[in-house]
């Protein structure tokens, strides 16, 4: 069943146009659901786009900073073995989830907390152009069907008898 996002009205500062809320629940949310951003390769690919459109996210261990800056994205990474990629791909789809995502203009405002009974951490803080932001993740995407592809070719069909 396809949602039908035309009828949600941008009325408020910082809410998400109805393709920002397609693209958003068909590509990231959808990806999280079948965990293929465990297969994402921060690869030379990822690094000439970053570089290319002058976006950095960073991977910070400590305390992140309360502001939003200009096509900087912020984040932690689990130290239980969690890739950057991983980690970018589970902000993006809580930043979602939870409400935590802006759009002024051009830019995604974008937050991730992780939240206990008695903290509130910020967990990812990031200012982004759509437009990049939505390239950056079809670098990830194509990773993951190129994966997909290469193992339906390789792999042995099941059979049921």
């Amino acid at each position: 069943m396809d949602f039908d996002f035309s009828t949600i009205k941008a009325n408020s500062p910082g809410a998400l146009l109805p393709k920002d809320l397609e693209y958003i629940y068909y590509n990231i949310a959808i990806d999280s659901l079948t965990g293929t951003s465990v297969l994402y390769d921060w690869n030379n690919d990822i690094e000439d786009f970053l570089s290319r459109v002058g976006l950095k996210i960073i991977d910070n261990k400590n305390k992140l900073p309360r502001e939003f800056e200009k096509d900087r994205i912020y984040i932690k990474v689990n130290e239980q073995g969690e890739s950057r990629a991983m980690a970018l791909f589970r902000h993006l789809r809580n930043a979602f989830a939870h409400y935590q995502i802006a759009r002024h203009g051009e830019y995604f405002y974008m937050k991730d907390f992780n939240v206990t009974a008695r903290t509130r951490t910020l967990t990812m803080i990031g200012q982004v152009k759509v437009e990049d932001l939505q390239q950056l993740c079809s670098i990830f995407f194509k990773q993951g069907e190129e994966y997909n592809r290469e193992t339906s070719l390789t792999e042995e069909p099941n059979n049921y008898k």
